[in-house]
């Protein structure tokens, strides 16, 4: 029992050392301001996926970045980056080239106008939908249908 009451008067001192450092300090138990470690830091969903598939685009990886940006489309329908990855996705397939390529991308192009006539980028989506039959055209001793098309095109890019 003398040993218990020597450790039970041992804890007691602790305590009251611990209390009165305590109080000389002012030191004073607030809880701490909570910090949400998901939105320290971090990005807008939407805005990283944006980011990833324009460096998908950059490093030739044109169809993982057109399924990242089609998530982006589809899954944040309000987001600011919808236009701008539609035009991604169109210059996605611009770069990818080839009669398949330069077809989707004209297509893109059109849905861009389309979607968003009053935006600044219009103008250049035009430009681009010039550029590609200007990339069709062949030889002045063939078939001249892409030569017409691209003047018709770049007189559209004019207006």
């Amino acid at each position: 029992m003398i040993f218990t009451s020597k450790r039970t008067a041992m804890i007691q001192g602790v305590a009251l050392l611990l209390a009165v450092a305590l109080v000389s300090t002012g030191c004073s138990f607030h809880r701490k301001k909570y910090e949400n470690p998901i939105t320290k830091d971090t990005e807008q969903p939407d805005k990283v996926l944006y980011d990833k598939a324009i460096k998908d685009i950059e490093k030739s990886r044109f169809e993982i970045a057109r399924l990242t940006l089609n998530t982006l489309i589809n899954t944040y329908d309000s987001s600011e980056f919808l236009a701008k990855a539609k035009l991604a996705i169109a210059d996605s397939w611009m770069r990818q080239a080839g009669a398949e390529g330069l077809a989707q991308a004209e297509a893109e192009y059109k849905d861009f106008q389309l979607f968003y006539p009053t935006m600044p980028e219009a103008p250049e989506a035009q430009s681009k939908i010039c550029e590609i039959h200007i990339r069709q055209m062949e030889k002045a001793d063939r078939d001249p249908n892409n030569a017409l098309r691209a003047e018709q095109e770049c007189r559209d890019d004019e207006t």
